[in-house]
């Protein structure tokens, strides 16, 4: 098969997944970037579901090397007791099993990749918060921006007292804490 090069003679680059890392890293929020903030919600929240559909698969393909190690082990404890003319339990074949180096190493693999699929989980159960969040402060800026200045009858603008309300709440619940 010929490789296909790019002008410069190099192998073309495909874009790398992002790490988990990263992607929890994107969850911020700069509320002084919105419109980019928003622009790529939709791509940021797309590679973190593709990232958790391959763990998935991850996990499920480990699980099914599993059973095929156990039946491995089972079949080697079951002939080398028949060829030893041992009488074995079912019991004591399980026990084996559950002893076996490679069922050990297959079942530790499987908590790793499950471990990293609830990770992903979790940022992708994030993402749907930040998508709420950023449609929350799109709202509160667009709001702030085009409705129009409203007075209370001291003729202060409403705008500022909404803010000096919100602001006395959050101050009386970081007090309760």
């Amino acid at each position: 098969m010929v490789e296909r090069r790019v002008s410069n003679g190099r192998p073309p680059q495909g874009r790398r997944p992002a790490t988990i890392e990263e992607l929890e890293a994107a969850l911020r929020i700069d509320r002084n970037n919105l419109d980019d903030a928003i622009a790529h919600q939709h791509e940021l929240y797309y590679e973190v579901c593709k990232q958790v559909a391959l763990r998935m698969a991850e996990v499920d393909s480990a699980k099914a090397g599993l059973k095929e190690i156990e039946a491995e082990v089972d079949a080697a404890i079951r002939g080398e007791a028949a060829n030893n003319d041992e009488r074995i339990t079912e019991t004591m074949i399980a026990s084996m099993k559950l002893r076996d180096r490679d069922v050990k190493r297959q079942k530790q693999t499987i908590l790793d990749l499950e471990l990293k699929y609830a990770r992903l989980q979790a940022l992708e159960k994030s993402y749907h918060q930040r998508n709420a969040a950023l449609e929350r402060l799109l709202t509160w800026h667009m709001r702030q921006y085009y409705d129009p200045i409203r007075l209370d009858r001291a003729g202060r603008p409403m705008r500022d007292i909404d803010a000096e309300l919100a602001k006395q709440a959050r101050a009386k619940e970081y007090a309760r804490r």
